[in-house]
C-alpha cells in the first residue's frame, strides 16, 4: 500500500500543534535531573584525585600515559598525552598554541584594564 502526501499533510506536518503533541507523550527518563552549573557543587580533592587516577588507568590500557598540570600564571588545568612506550607527547589539551594564545589574551587584558589603577 503507497501513501501520498496532500497539501493539508505537509502543511500540518510542520506545525506547532503536531509538534506539541509528540513532545507531550514523549517518556523522560526517571531520575536524570538536568545540569544546572549554578547548582553544581564544587568536587573534592578526594573525588578529584580518584577521578583523576580512573582516567590514567583507563589511558595505561591503550599503553599511554598522563600528565596533569596546573599552568601557574593562567591558573587553568593542562593534560598531556605521552607515549608509555617512549614518553613523547602525542596530545596536549589546551594545545600549547591555545595555552600561548591565553597568555597572550591575559597581557592584553591587563594593558586594556590596568589592574593597579
Amino acid at each position: 500500500m503507497e501513501t501520498r502526501f496532500n497539501s493539508d499533510m505537509a502543511r500540518s506536518f510542520g506545525s506547532r500543534e503536531m509538534v506539541s503533541t509528540s513532545m507531550e507523550t514523549e517518556q523522560k527518563p526517571q531520575g536524570i535531573k538536568p545540569y544546572d552549573a549554578e547548582k553544581a557543587e564544587e568536587p573534592r580533592a578526594e573525588d578529584m584525585d580518584a577521578m583523576v587516577e580512573d582516567i590514567r588507568e583507563m589511558a595505561r590500557m591503550f599503553e599511554h600515559e598522563l600528565q596533569f598540570r596546573i599552568e601557574e600564571d593562567l591558573d587553568r588545568p593542562v593534560v598531556e598525552v605521552k607515549d608509555a612506550q617512549n614518553d613523547e607527547v602525542i596530545r596536549q589539551i589546551p594545545s600549547e598554541e591555545m595555552v600561548e594564545l591565553a597568555r597572550n589574551m591575559e597581557r592584553i587584558r591587563g594593558i586594556l584594564f590596568d589592574e593597579s589603577a
